[in-house]
């Protein structure tokens, strides 16, 4: 059963287009969350915060992860938000000690903010494009139609 137009089969592209709905899917926002905590980690090795390797080495680690997302729902569930779940699943696939500095110095909304950002920037990304081609659609009417007379119609005199 649908619950939003957003969700029916039937007016979903009405208001959107599969690319952009897989942009904005929980496993996408996930993904995005994995992003920012292992470009955090490479940062704060790059700039000395943590041990030189931890970065490359959760990073390496993500890669490869399989995460449980029955598990994170069900712990979001509790928690409240997902990030709490999602670390305790990142850090249980991390080997070795770089397990420990995953999340190191971060708040909760600085990940979820920044993930948010990316689908964003994502989402623009094919605005742009749309935009881009119904420009060029545009300008090719004005273009054909520049010398067309459109007779007005009469006014009513009432």
């Amino acid at each position: 059963m649908a619950v939003s137009a957003f969700d029916s089969r039937i007016f979903r592209n009405l208001f959107g287009t599969q690319e952009i709905r897989d942009i904005f899917t929980d496993e996408a926002y996930v993904r995005c969350l994995v992003e920012v905590e292992a470009a955090l980690a490479r940062a704060q090795a790059k700039t000395g915060v943590i041990p030189a390797d931890a970065g490359k080495a959760i990073t390496d680690a993500f890669a490869t992860l399989a995460l449980d997302y029955n598990r994170l729902g069900l712990d979001t569930e509790i928690v409240g938000y997902p990030i709490l779940p999602l670390v305790s699943q990142l850090a249980a696939g991390t080997p070795g000690e770089s397990a420990k500095y995953i999340h190191w110095g971060a708040t909760t909304q600085d990940i979820m903010d920044d993930a948010s950002m990316l689908q964003i920037k994502r989402g623009l990304v094919l605005v742009e494009r749309e935009l881009q081609t119904l420009n060029r659609i545009l300008s090719g009417l004005a273009t054909t139609h520049r010398d067309t007379y459109v007779d007005s119609p009469p006014t009513s005199t009432q």
